[in-house]
């Protein structure tokens, strides 16, 4: 059970009195509640912080409202850790409704509101959202104008305020128990793990002339993060589950962590197991490196045509579709192995 009318609103003095239809994302849940009198104001609130906790109520400053507070809300939709709300306020231009994103554990920031712009021939008076309109990075929705026409948006959700390119709903870093959230200051950290579920962490060792983007990927299907290599030459340094890897512009790959599973999206891509191992995956082929301590790691080819390089001192090997796992062992000293000390919680 998420919350009944015995459960005490966050927040207030008073218990819960009715609810609205909920969103569930994985494990998590976001809903549309009622607290009992006196306080009789509604809100949206999510179990994804691991306790009840508010993502907006009516003492909730709206984001870009001038310092006015909400008034009501409606259904909301939820996606991995992005929360999509559709919230009512009065405004300097009156009443106005709007809609906004929250992630776990950092701001809620406005995507649009009934002043904004979206077709310069027509004004909006309205939007429809429901519990099902927020799949991964994209809120798809009714528009309504006030010439009582229609029509339906997509819109990209890839919050990125602090300029990191980093998604704000895993910039930060995760110790096993909280949160640290880096959305609103350039860092190189991001992390999954305070998503139910989640496995994947990294962050950029040598961005060297590189733009790095990195976002979640939110999909029941594609746990974990999308890494882009743009704007520049490199290579670019990156952690990614402990271990390195090399990326230029054009590189893009998505990654796991149970233990690095890596899926070469645009490549090739170099991972550096130890400075005498190195491994070379090319576009289209997906691997799981695993280290296993000491200096010894398992590469496997999961998918793809093309051989994966696996060079030993120098000296190139193929790892071919097909082929059992390949164990390698580094001749240097634990300590000198390229994990540089970010291991997983």
């Amino acid at each position: 059970m998420v919350a009944d009318t015995n459960t005490p609103v966050p927040g207030a003095a008073v218990n819960f009195k009715d609810f609205q239809i909920a969103s569930i994302s994985g494990a998590n849940i976001a809903f549309w509640g009622f607290p009992q009198e006196p306080v009789n104001a509604d809100g949206i609130y999510t179990d994804a912080t691991g306790i009840l906790s508010v993502i907006a109520d009516e003492n909730t400053l709206v984001p870009g409202g001038d310092g006015a507070t909400f008034i009501s809300f409606f259904i909301p939709s939820m996606s991995g850790g992005k929360v999509a709300i559709k919230g009512f306020f009065s405004g300097a231009t009156g009443s106005t409704i709007g809609v906004y994103i929250a992630t776990v554990g950092g701001p809620l920031e406005k995507l649009m509101d009934t002043n904004t712009a979206l077709d310069q021939d027509r004004t909006l008076s309205n939007f429809g959202v429901r519990e099902e309109s927020l799949s991964g990075n994209e809120l798809v929705f009714v528009a309504s104008f006030t010439d009582s026409s229609h029509a339906i948006y997509v819109a990209d959700l890839i919050l990125n305020e602090d300029g990191d390119e980093i998604e704000s709903t895993i910039d930060g870093t995760w110790d096993g128990v909280v949160f640290t959230n880096n959305s609103s200051v350039f860092s190189d950290n991001w992390t999954d793990q305070h998503f139910g579920g989640g496995t994947t962490f990294g962050h950029i060792i040598d961005r060297a002339d590189l733009v790095i983007s990195v976002r979640d990927l939110t999909l029941p299907s594609q746990a974990g993060v999308r890494i882009e290599a743009s704007q520049g030459i490199g290579p670019a340094t990156v952690s990614l589950c402990g271990l390195q890897i090399l990326i230029t512009a054009g590189n893009a790959g998505e990654s796991t962590c149970s233990s690095l599973e890596l899926k070469v999206v645009s490549g090739p891509i170099t991972s550096i197991l130890a400075p005498d191992i190195t491994v070379i995956i090319p576009s289209g082929v997906t691997t799981k490196l695993t280290d296993l301590g000491g200096g010894d790691f398992e590469i496997e080819h999961l998918s793809g045509d093309q051989p994966i390089i696996v060079e030993i001192d120098g000296v190139p090997q193929d790892l071919d579709p097909g082929e059992p796992v390949f164990p390698v062992s580094s001749t240097h000293t634990e300590e000198e192995v390229f994990t540089d000390g970010f291991e997983e919680p």
